[in-house]
């Protein structure tokens, strides 16, 4: 028979986990369910992970169902974290527009893909948060000038004729096609083109090493086609939803989904930036 003891550690234990379990399990998710906000009944720790599972983790299948369910805002959760979900024009004008300035940050999530060259660690602009973020916006909004898009242009309408040449050659034969997949071909290569300066036919699958280790970073988000992956999505949801475990998905997703691509791209990027400033040096010593 068990003492006095013994049964009031056993209550007091209970007492704990129920606590616990309310605290940190329960109460979190009924944030949306006390300010009025509709949304999928979650379900504990995991969230709406389970119906995101039910569409194969093809997120926009699950936002179509839940606006139809739901209407155009509704609230959701990924593990314990919470997201509000909406497609209504107003609500996007006035966080973008009107109230930008009490939404600059993102998720809180840690870089599942941060750049590591030479040993220093860098996040990215998408998993900067506060001052860094702004700064690093500030000198990245100069390269989308008006000036700048001009001379980009030929570039990108390079690829459009490509890809207008493809859509007219499946309309006149007739044969179906991944419109998904074409538009992710063309926006690779366009990225390439721009961002890195290599002229890579993407659309009528040529490419090399750069082309491999682009398919693999971009394909760690991409949500469908030929270069997403299911491992790479099921650890950013997971990274999303538990964000103290991020180490660990982090150590997952570089040495198993991405291997050394990104160390690739951010040489080749370090090259191509150090070519340009040379060949802006020898302008101007020329024009001296």
């Amino acid at each position: 028979l068990l003492n006095s003891s013994t049964i009031l550690l056993l209550i007091l234990g209970l007492l704990s986990l129920a606590l616990i379990y309310y605290s940190f399990i329960y109460k979190p998710h009924q944030y949306f369910k006390q300010h009025g906000i509709p949304g999928p009944t979650p379900k504990p720790i995991i969230g709406s992970l389970n119906l995101l599972n039910k569409y194969q983790l093809d997120i926009l299948a699950f936002f179509n169902a839940a606006f139809k369910d739901y209407g155009s805002t509704f609230g959701m959760y990924f593990g314990l974290k919470g997201f509000i979900v909406t497609k209504d024009l107003d609500l996007l004008k006035l966080i973008t527009v009107k109230h930008s300035d009490n939404f600059i940050d993102r998720s809180e999530r840690d870089g599942i893909l941060n750049i590591v060259v030479k040993g220093k660690q860098y996040s990215s602009l998408f998993d900067s948060r506060g001052e860094e973020w702004k700064e690093r916006r500030r000198i990245l909004t100069p390269a989308f000038s008006g000036h700048k898009m001009k001379l980009m242009e030929p570039l990108i309408m390079e690829s459009t004729k490509r890809l207008a040449e493809k859509v007219a050659g499946y309309a006149e034969s007739g044969e179906s096609v991944d419109a998904i997949e074409m538009y992710n071909k063309m926006t690779m290569e366009v990225i390439l083109a721009t961002a890195f300066g290599r002229a890579v036919d993407v659309q009528n699958g040529k490419g090399g090493r750069i082309l491999e280790s682009a398919v693999k970073i971009f394909g760690t988000f991409a949500t469908e086609g030929e270069h997403s992956s299911r491992i790479a999505r099921v650890l950013n949801f997971m990274a999303i939803s538990f964000p103290k475990l991020m180490p660990v998905f982090r150590l997952l997703v570089r040495h198993v989904v991405i291997g050394d691509a990104m160390d690739y791209l951010a040489k080749a990027s370090q090259e191509i930036i150090k070519s340009r400033k040379e060949l802006d040096d020898e302008k101007s010593a020329k024009s001296d």
